[in-house]
C-alpha cells in the first residue's frame, strides 16, 4: 500500500512487486521494499506476542493446578496412654490440624467404664496441650476431666518414617515406657505404667496409599516393645525393644516376633472398634468431611490384651499392650 503521485488516497498498485529491489521509482519512497519487510517485521511481532501469551498463560494454568494440588496441610498429634496393675485403662488424643485455611484443634479420651468422672469427648478449639519435656509429659485437660503426669523410663526414639518432596511423617517415641498417675476432676487417682508419642505430619495422611496399618506397644516393669507396620504403596516395618531396633520382625494377629523374642497377646478385649472419623466426624468443617469421607472411613479396631515377653534365651515379663489394626481395604469386615 502506498501513495501515487496527485492521489491522497492510498492505492494498492500491484506492479510494485515487480520493481526490482534498489531502484526508486518517483513518488513511491522505497515501499516496494518497506512494505515487504513490514509486513515480515509484523509477522515477527505477532509470533513473538502469541508465543509470549501463550507460555503465560500455560505458566498461570499450570501455578493454578499447583496451588490446588499444595494445599497447606500439617498435622500435629500426641498420644498417651496408662494401664493399672488390674487392667483399667486410659487413653488420650490431642491434636492441631492445619488443612489450606482451615485450622482446628481436639481432643478426646478412650477409658476403663470404672474410671469415673472422665469425659470422652470429643472436644474442639482445646489448647489444653500435652507438655513435654526432659523430666517427662504433663497433660491437664479440665473439659475432659483428668490430669497426668508421664515420666518416662526409657530414652525417646524418633524416627522418620516417609518422606518425599509432599512432606514427611514423623514419629518421635517420647516414652516408650513410664510410670504414670492420672487424677480425674472427682480427685480419683490412677497409677500404672504407660507410653506416650508424638506425630508430625506435613504430608496428608490420605495421601500415603495406605491399605493397612498396625501398631501396639507392650509395657512391663522390665521392658518395653513398640512396633508399626505399614501395608500398602509404601509397606514398612518398624519393631523397637527397650529403645533398640529390631531386624527380621513378624507383626501377627496374636503375636509379635523377631530372631530375639516372642510377644504372645493373651486375653484379648475389644476397646474400640469403627471408622477414623466416628469420633469427632460429626463436628469438623464439611470440606473436611466431603474431601477426605474415604480416608476418615478407614475401620479401627483397638485392643486391650495381656502381654507375655518370651526372649530366647528362657527369660519371660509380663505387661500390657495396647494395639490396634486399621484397614481401608475395600474387603474388610
Amino acid at each position: 500500500m502506498h501513495f501515487l503521485p496527485g492521489n491522497n488516497k492510498p492505492t494498492r498498485d500491484r506492479s510494485v512487486q515487480a520493481i526490482p529491489h534498489g531502484i526508486v521509482l518517483p513518488g513511491r519512497k522505497l515501499c516496494s521494499v518497506a512494505y515487504p519487510l513490514a509486513r515480515y517485521g509484523e509477522m515477527q511481532i505477532r509470533s513473538k506476542i502469541g508465543a509470549t501469551l501463550s507460555d503465560r498463560w500455560a505458566n498461570f494454568q499450570r501455578k493454578r493446578a499447583n496451588s490446588k494440588s499444595k494445599v497447606p496441610f500439617s498435622l500435629e498429634k500426641y498420644y498417651a496412654d496408662m494401664v493399672t496393675a488390674d487392667g483399667l485403662y486410659f487413653i488420650g488424643y490431642s491434636a492441631r490440624l492445619r488443612l489450606g485455611r482451615i485450622k482446628l484443634s481436639y481432643a478426646a479420651t478412650l477409658y476403663h467404664p470404672a474410671m469415673t468422672s472422665i469425659s470422652s469427648g470429643p472436644v474442639l478449639a482445646s489448647h489444653d496441650m500435652p507438655i513435654a519435656d526432659d523430666s517427662g509429659l504433663t497433660w491437664s485437660n479440665p473439659v475432659l476431666g483428668f490430669d497426668g503426669r508421664w515420666r518416662p523410663l526409657t530414652p525417646a526414639v524418633k524416627l522418620v518414617l516417609h518422606k518425599t518432596s509432599k512432606g514427611l511423617v514423623e514419629w518421635i517415641c517420647q516414652q516408650q515406657a513410664a510410670r504414670v498417675r492420672l487424677r480425674t476432676r472427682s480427685g480419683k487417682q490412677y497409677d500404672g505404667l504407660g507410653y506416650a508419642e508424638f506425630l508430625n505430619l506435613t504430608i496428608p495422611p490420605w495421601q500415603l496409599g495406605l491399605l493397612n496399618l498396625f501398631w501396639g506397644r507392650f509395657v512391663s516393669d522390665t521392658h518395653s516393645v513398640v512396633w508399626i507396620e505399614w501395608q500398602g504403596e509404601h509397606p514398612f516395618t518398624k519393631l523397637i525393644c527397650n529403645g533398640q531396633s529390631m531386624a527380621d520382625a513378624q507383626i501377627c494377629d496374636d503375636t509379635v516376633k523377631c530372631d530375639d523374642f516372642v510377644l504372645i497377646f493373651e486375653h484379648e478385649a475389644t476397646i474400640r472398634l469403627g471408622s477414623l472419623g466416628e469420633t469427632f466426624i460429626s463436628k469438623i468443617p464439611a470440606a473436611i468431611k466431603d474431601t477426605r469421607i474415604e480416608f476418615l472411613g478407614g475401620r479401627e479396631q483397638k485392643f486391650l490384651s495381656r502381654g507375655n515377653l518370651q526372649f530366647e534365651d528362657g527369660s519371660q515379663s509380663t505387661g500390657w499392650v495396647i494395639h490396634e489394626r486399621v484397614s481401608w481395604s475395600k474387603n474388610s469386615n
